[in-house]
């Protein structure tokens, strides 16, 4: 039923597997459909408990397909299309966001922008020890973001009072 998507049912748990392993299951506009589709889907059933969101291919999502063209053919279309394109991650996380069922996102590998975004969407997260995710702009320096994903503090967001007083202290 869906071409970038592998959905199973196993009793009350259905699994479901973002299906793009070449592109490192990157959200395409294909995809982001997909996705909501699904939520809509999986919304209306009454058999399902929780839902497992996983990436195939070792890779939970690398974020936006940069190489996606239909989200670079709008810029010809109407404004209607273009709205509607530059809509699709927040409808995917809303979708997801607001299904009934517990949702587990399990992370390997890459959570990156769209993909973490899709993560922080569902109600639980299990991430491997491999997984290299990114929840705040990083500085430019090469080294920062291993350095943050080996150290396990990537996923800390200070809160604006800690910021300030780093700042102060610069």
């Amino acid at each position: 039923m869906y071409r970038s998507l592998h959905l199973s049912v196993s009793g009350a748990v259905a699994e479901l597997a973002l299906n793009r392993p070449g592109q490192r299951n990157a959200m395409s506009t294909e995809l982001m459909r997909e996705m909501i589709a699904c939520a809509a889907e999986l919304a209306a059933r009454d058999d399902i408990d929780a839902v497992i969101v996983s990436g195939s291919g070792g890779s939970f999502s690398a974020g936006a397909d940069l190489k996606d063209a239909g989200r670079w053919e709008s810029a010809g279309a109407s404004l209607n299309r273009r709205r509607e394109v530059a809509s699709l991650g927040l409808r995917m996380a809303r979708a997801w966001e607001d299904l009934p069922q517990i949702t587990i996102a399990a992370i390997e590998r890459y959570a990156i922008g769209g993909g973490l975004a899709l993560a922080v969407a569902l109600d639980w997260r299990v991430a491997a020890r491999e997984a290299f995710r990114l929840s705040r702009a990083q500085p430019s320096s090469p080294r920062r973001p291993a350095r943050a994903a080996r150290s396990g503090s990537a996923h800390r967001r200070p809160g604006p009072a800690r910021t300030r007083a780093r700042r102060r202290k610069k």
